[in-house]
């Protein structure tokens, strides 16, 4: 069976996009960031140490940004 993660709990504002990240339990992932969902740039990664973990990103205001999570290497 392959690792499994998702993002919830999204709130905007102050400044910051915060969302939780939750899934397996001590696994790794990398946080990716799209503006057209074409290019991806890596931003972190992340330890699912426990199975979940708050995340905040600054909001530097583009029209549009995506997030995503893939497996770290």
């Amino acid at each position: 069976l392959s690792a499994s993660a998702r993002m919830g709990s999204f709130t905007a504002g102050g400044g910051a996009a915060d969302f939780m990240i939750t899934g397996d339990s001590d696994t790794l992932w990398r946080l990716e960031e799209s503006n057209d969902l074409i290019s991806w740039t890596p931003l972190e990664t992340i330890n699912l140490i426990g199975g979940s973990v708050d995340c905040s990103q600054d909001d530097d205001a583009r029209p549009a940004r995506f997030f995503r999570l893939v497996p770290a290497p």
